[in-house]
């Protein structure tokens, strides 16, 4: 078995469950599944205005806590 890392890729919408395993196995991976990230409306409301607009400070900063949400910090 590898010891190592290795990453597998793919979509759930075009790859059969019996496939991700036997790719698994062959690989000696471990799986780890997550879904997507998708922006709130919200934090694309936010972005829009941040472009257009002078966020006040305290927007501002709602606006950077929202956006390291999104990125995972």
């Amino acid at each position: 078995m590898n010891a190592g890392l290795c990453f597998i890729k793919f979509s759930f919408e075009s790859t059969k469950f019996s496939n991700i395993i036997d790719l698994i196995n062959r690989k000696g991976c471990g799986l780890m599944i997550y879904k997507p990230r998708t922006k709130s409306d919200e934090l694309l409301i936010l972005e829009i205005l941040n472009k257009r607009t002078d966020l006040s400070s305290k927007d501002k900063q709602y606006f950077t806590n929202q956006k390291k949400g999104y990125e995972g910090e």
